[in-house]
């Protein structure tokens, strides 16, 4: 049966949310088929997955809280009481089921801004604004190497209650001459928008804006006189450097 540490792990790295569920019920259904087989049920009633589908995903594969009372939800048939039931308990109400949503989305980006502290990764930082879980500004510095080298520039994030099911919305607070931001400070990044996925968190989104920063994509350009000078460094770098207002 799968280690207790193991479902943790699966659901600190969100591998659950990634797949919509599949990996939940991957899960369970290895711990049913294992308890079937076992001699403690050995005498019991035949166990059919088809009539545990379909399942809610437990709470404790959506959070990262230790402490959460584990939650699954199998319509289970009354004339068949597989072991496995005693795992159930009753579907939270809508009301109930929105505050988690909330509790738990407020527990992501806590943790998301505690893994960017820890990281240690340079260049790169986001704070809540005051006192606004879900509306962050974040610094990103431009890499060694590159013609943003020595500027800095401020971001801000505003996270949807979606959150990480969808993409947060950023764009530059600094104005930032590059081909793929508009003079709005508007990104055109593709994780920020269709490439986007539930694994990806604010620590990624800063290190892929900075690696944007010196590998633009100039097939794609949103600002087409930045696209056109990209070709020639020097001149690039002039226009930059002579135009930044940090």
């Amino acid at each position: 049966m799968t280690d207790a540490k193991d479902k943790q792990w699966l659901a600190e790295r969100h591998h659950m949310r990634a797949t919509g569920g599949k990996m939940a019920y991957l899960l369970i259904e290895e711990d049913i088929q294992d308890l079937a087989r076992s001699d403690d049920y050995r005498e019991g009633p035949e166990v059919r997955m088809d009539e545990l589908k379909p399942f809610s995903v437990p709470v404790w594969m959506l959070g990262t809280n230790r402490s959460e009372t584990p939650t699954t939800d199998f319509p289970v048939n009354t004339r068949r009481k597989p072991p496995v039931h005693r795992h159930s308990k009753h579907e939270p109400g809508p009301s109930s089921s929105s505050d988690s949503e909330g509790q738990r989305d407020r527990r992501q980006l806590q943790q998301e801004l505690m893994t960017l502290m820890m990281s240690g990764d340079k260049g790169i930082s986001a704070f809540p604004e005051s006192d606004n879980l879900f509306k962050w500004v974040g610094t990103i510095d431009g890499a060694q190497g590159t013609v943003y080298e020595g500027l800095r520039y401020r971001l801000s994030l505003e996270f949807p209650a979606g959150y990480p099911y969808q993409a947060p919305r950023v764009k530059f607070l600094t104005s930032c001459f590059h081909p793929n931001v508009d003079p709005q400070g508007f990104i055109c990044l593709d994780i920020l928008k269709d490439k986007w996925s539930a694994l990806y968190d604010v620590r990624c989104i800063l290190l892929s804006l900075q690696s944007l920063l010196g590998e633009p994509n100039n097939e794609s350009p949103l600002n087409t006189t930045a696209a056109e000078l990209w070709e020639n460094q020097e001149a690039f770098k002039a226009h930059l450097h002579s135009t930044f207002q940090g």
